[in-house]
């Protein structure tokens, strides 16, 4: 005769509490994969027009793990590890040059907000490019170029040993604050990487500032300093943005304060077609000959939910010794160049 004892029931709860657990947790494979042919008027050196494949013309290519399990309570821990490729060779790209070095972090959250540990994007970032930007800082023709540029590198976009914290959305307001301690034996400053970011977005009105900071090993000064502000309006299908943006380089031997200033709009024309276009202009307050202008506009059509085709031009107009370039990718002359992406991208 089967009988159930304390000790087997408590060791079928502790299944069934295990089961549940593990019923409330969930790891996702995800990616984007964007590629296509490229042509430039004019390359670095003046060595003439180049038409190239062109990987992440439009979105870049990434693929990675997320997870997330209920704790229980309104909490939750979580995780992403993200990573960066080339679709034209299969190496590592749209990163730092690690294998997972666009994002690796734990997240722990709940009614109070989000507080993440590991390599991120800095609230400077998201704010200024993938956020402010109307053509979303995509790899040719955008305000990516122009940070880039500003910053000499990759500064504020893939920030490692970062501890951030994301606060729940109240009245359309929320922030985010990002501190990366240097990790210099003897000194508080030495590496240590300050951003923060205020946005709020309502029904039609948006706007966000942000602010970025990061100091060299012994330099003893702010190394780079990133300031932007925006405003965005939502018409219909119609959505209008303008920003304003100051890069800041205080590096000896580069010494550059590039302010950049951009206009555009995004038109969802019909649940398929999508259009942007924008204008940046640049100039460098430090070394005031040195300008840019550049214009750009893009297409992009769903085949389906997942899957869509896209083209993009561009036009940039170099003065002095600035180096707005419209690809990442294809080095730049001075004076006049054009560029022409069409591709194709897919999410999994």
């Amino acid at each position: 005769m089967f009988r159930i004892t304390n000790s087997l029931l408590i060791g079928l709860v502790s299944i069934v509490i295990v089961d549940a657990a593990h019923a409330q947790s969930s790891v996702a494979l995800y990616g984007n994969l964007d590629t296509g042919l490229y042509y430039q008027s004019k390359t670095a050196g003046n060595g003439g027009k180049e038409f190239s494949a062109l990987d992440s013309g439009w979105i870049p290519s990434f693929w990675g793990f997320v997870g997330k399990e209920d704790l229980g309570g309104g909490l939750h821990m979580g995780f992403k590890l993200e990573s960066g490729i080339n679709t034209t060779n299969g190496e590592l790209g749209n990163s730092n040059g690690n294998l997972f070095g666009r994002q690796a972090y734990l997240e722990f959250g709940g009614d109070f907000g989000r507080v993440r540990a590991g390599l991120q994007f800095s609230p400077f970032f998201v704010t200024n490019c993938l956020n402010g930007d109307p053509r979303g800082c995509t790899s040719a023709g955008s305000l990516f170029l122009s940070y880039v540029n500003g910053f000499k590198g990759l500064s504020g976009m893939f920030d490692s040993n970062t501890v951030q914290y994301l606060s729940p959305t109240v009245g359309g307001f929320s922030a985010s604050l990002d501190f990366a301690p240097g990790g210099v034996a003897g000194s508080f400053q030495d590496n240590q990487r300050i951003s923060a970011s205020l946005n709020y977005q309502g029904a039609s009105f948006g706007a966000d500032i942000a602010y970025y900071q990061a100091r060299d090993n012994g330099a003893g000064f702010v190394s780079l300093r990133g300031k932007t502000a925006d405003l965005k309006y939502t018409l219909g299908p119609v959505k209008l943005t303008a920003q304003a943006t100051n890069y800041q380089n205080n590096v000896p031997g580069i010494n550059t304060n590039d302010y950049v200033y951009d206009a555009g709009l995004i038109w969802n024309v019909t649940p398929a077609l999508s259009l942007n276009g924008a204008y940046y202009y640049t100039y460098d307050k430090a070394h005031k000959p040195n300008q840019s202008s550049l214009v750009a506009v893009g297409a992009s059509y769903a085949l389906s939910a997942r899957t869509a085709l896209y083209a993009q031009a561009a036009y940039v107009e170099n003065r002095g010794t600035m180096g707005t370039g419209i690809a990442a990718t294809i080095g730049l002359p001075q004076g006049g160049t054009t560029g022409v992406n069409i591709g194709i991208r897919h999410f999994f």
